[in-house]
């Protein structure tokens, strides 16, 4: 609890919702050089995953980026859910793009 406020902090909780539970977050982090969020994760597997990411904090923009951050392609990403077909043994990385992001 912070001082001065009367208010209670969840115990735990969640911004990122990754499904299916095969796909590995691996990290989430602030971009090298503009105000978004990077988010990584990978399909460990052998077969091509079908997955989404559910963003539950207000998000503008979804991009699917290289490990330099670099911007390739923009997601479609509808109240703030991401689908993405995840290829097998392969690292995705996500910029997202939000008003009150950082």
């Amino acid at each position: 609890q912070i001082e001065g406020s009367s208010g209670k902090l969840s115990v735990k909780g969640s911004f990122i919702d990754l499904q299916p539970q095969k796909l590995m977050l691996s990290s989430i982090k602030k971009a090298k050089d503009r105000d978004s969020l990077i988010v990584r994760f990978y399909n460990p597997y052998d077969e091509p995953i079908l997955g989404t990411m559910n963003i539950l904090i207000p998000v503008d923009e979804v991009y699917i980026c290289n490990l330099a951050e670099e911007r390739k392609e923009k997601f479609e990403c509808i109240e703030g859910v991401v689908t993405i077909e995840v290829p097998p043994k392969k690292i995705i990385t996500c910029d997202i793009v939000g008003s009150s992001m950082i």
